[in-house]
């Protein structure tokens, strides 16, 4: 017999690590009893909290969208900020991107991969 079981990722959609179940209601209330760690760790790690503020902050303060790049998507450690040049970007706004970007960089205290 196959137990009706539909798991959905947060990762993808929005960015953020988690994910949720729908099931019957005895299947969820097995997993809930039975893998409490699983369910209920929510806290998310160093470095994918640092990517989001420095987001965050560019949305807030500049007004510049970056998408966070966090596990599963990216592995532990290497989690990163995605930055997507479209046609109606110029060079000078490229340009004017990289001041606030070091800024809240070195505010958070981010060190630089290369």
């Amino acid at each position: 017999m196959r137990l009706p079981v539909i798991e959905r990722t947060l990762a993808k959609a929005i960015g953020v690590m988690g994910s949720d179940i729908a099931a019957d209601q005895r299947i969820v209330d097995v997993i809930r009893s039975y893998a409490p760690g699983f369910i209920f760790t929510t806290s998310l790690s160093p470095v994918p909290v640092k990517a989001k503020r420095i987001g965050d902050a560019l949305l807030a303060e500049y007004g510049v969208h970056v998408q966070p790049i966090n596990y599963p998507t990216a592995q532990h450690g290497t989690e990163r900020l995605r930055f997507t040049q479209g046609a109606a970007h110029t060079r000078e706004m490229m340009r004017e991107l990289t001041g606030p970007l070091v800024e809240i960089w070195n505010r958070l205290d981010m060190h630089l991969a290369a």
